[in-house]
């Protein structure tokens, strides 16, 4: 069979021209890969490649702004969560300086559809088939399950911000993205009670009159370890990834702010020496 005339790739999603557009605009997943692995994006990618390559991450960031960006996860009346009218089953996650020979590694797994390197050069983009959502919560919680999975088995991590069901995936051009039409489903874990996801939205917004934490996926050493500085001048920038990652993946919203002050000091006296 021509993998290009795969049932899975009449899947509707959604597209905008570039981030500064909040219109959409309703393609096919065969649309996508296409764009990927064709020469419309290759001379404005190549160009953002050269950039970060010298360094120019700004010259580079402003360059990919005018690229088309694909929203995997569905079809969207328009470019946020509650515009989501259909999801497409569908899950884009985004391995930032992930080694890009990976890339047949994730590609080859069993709930992979498309894996294609990333605009930057630098990490790669995986699409895997999961359980259509209702709703963006539904979709989060997919997410979550998805990151545990690859990174207990292939050791990888996903950016975070690909919880949100309404994130935009960047077009890049990598005429050797792999593609399969795959059957196996990333399954959320049933749950027959009511849990914290149930009183939360995708974007943390509170839907009782509690604000609850979301279960917990990472460990606070992990995240102390994680959001360490690495040279001068990242301290606030890791202090808001401590922040993100106390409250999304370690699911401390609820914690008391004493204690939440003794896992900052923990944090100042690791980076202490680099800061």
């Amino acid at each position: 069979m021509d993998v290009m005339q795969a049932q899975i790739l009449k899947t509707p999603i959604s597209w905008v021209a570039n981030v500064r557009q909040t219109r959409t605009k309703t393609i096919t997943l065969k649309d996508a890969v296409e764009a990927i692995i064709g020469q419309k994006n290759a001379e404005a990618i190549a160009e953002i490649r050269r950039l970060q390559g010298e360094g120019k991450t700004a010259d580079a960031q402003k360059l990919k702004k005018g690229l088309p960006a694909i929203m995997f996860a569905g079809t969207f009346s328009r470019r946020n969560c509650a515009g989501l009218i259909q999801h497409s089953g569908l899950l884009v996650l985004d391995f930032d300086d992930c080694r890009v020979d990976l890339k047949e590694t994730l590609a080859d797994d069993p709930h992979a559809v498309l894996c294609f390197v990333s605009p930057s050069g630098t990490g790669l983009k995986l699409v895997i088939r999961i359980e259509p959502a209702a709703n963006a919560a539904e979709h989060g919680e997919s997410f979550d399950v998805a990151k545990t999975y690859f990174r207990e088995r292939y050791r990888v991590e996903a950016d975070p911000t690909g919880r949100d069901v309404s994130r935009l995936c960047f077009a890049s051009h990598d005429p050797e993205a792999l593609f399969q039409d795959t059957g196996d489903v990333l399954h959320r874990p049933y749950r027959p009670h009511m849990t914290t996801h149930d009183l939360i939205d995708n974007t943390c917004n509170v839907l009782g009159d509690v604000v609850v934490p979301r279960l917990p996926t990472h460990t606070v050493e992990e995240i102390l370890e994680r959001t360490q500085p690495t040279q001068p001048g990242q301290r606030h920038k890791q202090l808001f990834n401590l922040a993100r990652g106390l409250f999304f993946e370690c699911g401390l919203a609820n914690e008391p702010l004493p204690a939440l002050k003794k896992i900052v000091r923990r944090w100042f006296d690791m980076a202490t020496p680099k800061i």
